[in-house]
């Protein structure tokens, strides 16, 4: 069942409320800002949450397929370093 309601825009500022579209043109613009900026954070957020997922499944699909032979040198350095 849909609902015909209005969608206000609200703007929060130090636990107070701001009906947005009473905002001046100006103020109009700051808030279309602020919303496509949370906007793209949020995008972000997502992406980096799904590209850690996928790194982390790749470095998994990668750690079964390491074998001893593959193993690199280890230099004098590296022993004094585990010392």
């Amino acid at each position: 069942r849909a609902m015909n309601q209005e969608t206000i825009s609200t703007y929060e500022h130090e636990g107070t409320k701001y009906d947005a579209s009473k905002f001046n043109d100006a103020g109009k613009a700051f808030f279309n800002y602020i919303v496509e900026v949370n906007n793209e954070v949020n995008a972000l957020k997502r992406r980096m949450d799904i590209l850690n997922a996928a790194g982390i499944t790749l470095s998994s699909k990668l750690k079964e397929l390491l074998t001893d032979d593959m193993l690199a040198p280890v230099k004098a350095a590296d022993e004094e370093k585990d010392s």
